[in-house]
C-alpha cells in the first residue's frame, strides 16, 4: 500500500515536473517570439522613417528642378517643355561682350581688349498655341490660335517654346595693342570669322 502511495507521489511530481518544464518552455518560447516581433516592428519603423525621408527629399529636388530648370505642361493632349527662367537682351549682350573681349586678350599683343556689341533686333520668343478648328455655318472650317498661358512667380504669362537670339549688327573693339596694324587686323579677322559680319560693321580703336 506504502509502494502504491510512493508511486502516485512520483508519478504526481513528475507531472508537476513535466508540467512547470512546459510552461517554462512556453514561457521561454513566448518570449522569443515577443523579441522577434519588436525587430521585426523596429525594422518596419526603420522602413517606413527611410521611405518618409527618401520621398521628401525627392519631392524637393522635383521642386527645384521645376525651379531652376525646366517643366512640362500638358494641354489638350501636346506635351510642350519650357524653361522657367527666359534670357533678358541685355544679359545676353553682356554675355557675348564678356565672351568676345576675353578671346580677344589672348590675340598676341592685343592688350586689353573692351567689346561693345549691338543689334538691330530684339529675342524672339517662340510661343506655344493651341489650335482648334470647327465648321461654320458656311461650311467653312475655321482654325482660330490661342496662346497657351502658365503662370510664373504669382504671374500669368505666355508659355515659351524658346527663344531665338539675335546678330550682332555691328562691334566695336576697343584695344590696347590695336596701335600695332597687325595686331588690329588679327582683331578683325577674329571678330569677323566668330560672327560672319562684314568688316564694315566691325570697327577696331586702340585703348589707352
Amino acid at each position: 500500500m506504502s509502494n502504491l502511495n510512493e508511486e502516485n507521489i512520483t508519478s504526481k511530481n513528475n507531472f508537476k515536473g513535466s508540467s512547470l518544464k512546459s510552461f517554462f518552455d512556453g514561457f521561454v518560447s513566448r518570449i522569443k517570439r515577443i523579441k522577434h516581433l519588436d525587430i521585426l516592428l523596429v525594422i518596419f519603423f526603420v522602413v517606413v522613417i527611410l521611405l518618409i525621408y527618401f520621398s521628401t527629399l525627392t519631392k524637393k529636388n522635383e521642386v527645384k528642378n521645376t525651379e531652376d530648370n525646366t517643366s512640362q505642361i500638358q494641354d489638350q493632349g501636346n506635351n510642350y517643355t519650357y524653361s522657367s527662367k527666359t534670357t533678358s537682351l541685355e544679359s545676353y549682350k553682356d554675355t557675348i561682350e564678356k565672351k568676345l573681349s576675353n578671346t580677344l586678350s589672348h590675340i598676341k599683343n592685343a592688350g586689353e581688349v573692351t567689346v561693345v556689341v549691338n543689334f538691330n533686333t530684339g529675342i524672339e520668343d517662340v510661343i506655344a498655341y493651341t489650335t482648334t478648328s470647327y465648321i461654320d455655318e458656311n461650311g467653312k472650317k475655321v482654325e482660330t490660335k490661342t496662346p497657351v498661358l502658365i503662370t510664373v512667380d504669382g504671374q500669368t504669362c505666355p508659355l515659351i517654346l524658346e527663344q531665338i537670339m539675335p546678330e550682332p549688327s555691328n562691334i566695336v573693339v576697343i584695344a590696347s595693342g590695336a596701335k600695332d596694324t597687325s595686331v588690329k587686323l588679327e582683331i578683325q579677322k577674329a571678330v569677323q570669322v566668330l560672327f560672319n559680319l562684314q568688316t564694315s560693321k566691325i570697327e577696331i580703336f586702340a585703348g589707352n
